[in-house]
């Protein structure tokens, strides 16, 4: 069977993933197999047909009416095709988020959801996020451990921002936050010995001569390795964080200046490191705080009603992941799914 759209059309019994540039007739070979399963005796209610925008769904339930149509008018199953289409507008055609909508809806008490609940809009569900966050930090301010690790972040580079960011991203994604708090700790970072450094970098800058340019650059990782030697722990980490040490650009140098630029460069990379796992450290101690509110804030959405569209997929995929009799119920109901663009779903 070369021709993959008679595949397509005919292995009713294998599940197939299609792989083609736009244009070529995906789609239509979605649909052509849609008809195919009609016609071989399946309800087309209990074909589930995905897409991604409320437009393009409604585009394919015409396109599957109109070969509905076509197969019924050129003598093919006719009853099995007149039953469909008399139930094609109950049929599950659809948008990922208003499958997910119906699912989460008809396993409501599972979900732990009220089952009258609306979805709210990206603008809705963002002016919700600003101003529960902006509650929670005037809670963490009561707590002086929370304050702590929260300015240990911004002391080490990060931005309120660019925190909010990190605590919205999260919020997007309650199963990460879940994560999250079982994650164990990262390895604290070792730093490399810095006086050792210091005194070498200064034996290879002394006898080198470097352009202007180069000079400069040079003499700025000296100064960065001795203020680092001399400071205290929290000092330490502002300095590195603040030095723009990673911005440094340093070229291929000559004879002269190749051993300290390539020691600086050296540097640069090992303190780097140490700046990237001084930043896990702080942000895994502020994940604690961070993904507490994120769950409590998804309980909340349950409760309350007020759904967003992120919520109405991790609902529903948490229900299948983690509730057997839903997922039995499930397969009881749906014979198969057919999922167009599927490099569009939600991870």
């Amino acid at each position: 069977m070369s021709d993959p759209f008679t595949r397509i059309r005919e292995s009713l019994r294998e599940s197939l993933f299609v792989e083609a540039g736009a244009g070529t007739g995906k789609t239509k070979a979605l649909v052509d197999r849609l008809v195919a399963l009609v016609e071989a005796g399946i309800a087309v209610t209990e074909i589930v047909a995905i897409t991604f925008t409320e437009k393009a769904a409604a585009e394919l339930r015409e396109r599957v009416r109109a070969e509905l149509e076509k197969a019924r008018s050129s003598g093919g199953a006719p009853a099995r095709l007149a039953a469909a289409l008399e139930s094609l507008d109950a049929a599950p055609i659809s948008t990922i988020h208003a499958f997910a909508a119906g699912l989460v809806r008809g396993f409501a008490a599972e979900a732990g959801v009220d089952p009258d609940f609306s979805v709210i809009d990206e603008v809705a569900a963002g002016r919700r996020f600003e101003q529960r966050w902006r509650e929670e930090l005037e809670h963490l301010g009561g707590d002086p451990a929370a304050c702590e690790a929260f300015a240990r972040v911004l002391r080490l580079g990060l931005t309120p921002d660019s925190i909010e960011t990190f605590a919205r991203e999260l919020w997007q994604r309650p199963d990460f936050a879940r994560r999250a708090l079982a994650a164990a700790p990262p390895l604290p970072p070792t730093w490399p010995d810095l006086r050792a450094w210091s005194g070498d970098f200064r034996a290879e800058l002394a006898g080198a001569r470097p352009a202007a340019t180069a000079a400069l650059r040079l003499a700025s990782v000296q100064n960065l390795l001795d203020l680092l030697t001399n400071a205290g722990p929290e000092e330490r980490e502002a300095l590195l964080a603040g030095s723009g040490l990673a911005d440094l650009r340093f070229g291929a140098g000559n004879s002269e200046t190749k051993p300290v630029i390539a020691l600086a460069k050296q540097i640069q990379e090992d303190l780097g490191a140490v700046l990237d796992g001084l930043r896990a450290e702080a942000l895994h101690a502020i994940l604690p705080a961070t993904a507490s509110f994120v769950l409590r804030e998804r309980t909340g959405r349950c409760r309350d009603g007020a759904l967003t569209f992120d919520d109405l997929i991790s609902l529903a995929r948490d229900l299948v992941t983690d509730n057997s009799d839903v997922r039995e119920r499930l397969r009881s109901r749906y014979h198969t799914f057919l999922i167009d663009e599927f490099q569009d779903t939600d991870p």
